[in-house]
């Protein structure tokens, strides 16, 4: 499998920022508690864990998934489509990782303890190009995004 290149004005670069990583996913239960799940609460290593909270959370999928189908030929996708499977770039990442959580603690919807929302704070830096190709990197502009996930009986 070969990698393509997309070349675009700017850069967007996830920062890590230890302090929300540690508190970990915020979310609402049905009883209206709100608690924070940890790395350590899941039972995951943190580096599985930083994934789920900066990609999965995020809408993103593993990158191998993009490379996977990127810019296929249309007899080449009829063929993933037909024999492999859907394109694994339309799934549902933050569905899937609320179910996850829920499923993780074997919580039904009907549990007061029952996980509907998420929250995730995801902080990134962008570059324009032409600064990163000169080797400037001070003028770099702070973005923090934050998402709500809610629970759907579906995904």
């Amino acid at each position: 499998m070969y990698a393509t290149y997309v070349s675009k004005p700017e850069v967007k670069v996830k920062m890590a920022n230890k302090e929300i990583l540690k508190k970990g996913f915020e979310v609402i239960r049905n009883n209206g508690e709100v608690d924070f799940l940890r790395a350590k609460d899941l039972n995951i290593p943190n580096g599985n864990f930083r994934r789920l909270y900066t990609q999965r959370a995020a809408g993103r999928g593993p990158p191998k998934f993009n490379q996977q189908r990127y810019n296929l030929h249309p007899m080449n996708k009829w063929w993933y489509e037909k024999f492999v499977g859907e394109d694994p770039r339309n799934i549902n990442w933050e569905q899937r990782l609320i179910h996850s959580l829920n499923a993780t603690y074997n919580l039904s919807p009907d549990d007061p303890e029952f996980i509907n929302t998420v929250k995730v704070k995801l902080d990134y830096g962008i570059f324009q190009k032409e600064d990163l190709l000169n080797g400037d990197l001070s003028k770099r502009v702070d973005k923090r995004v934050e998402k709500t996930i809610n629970w759907s009986s579906t995904f």
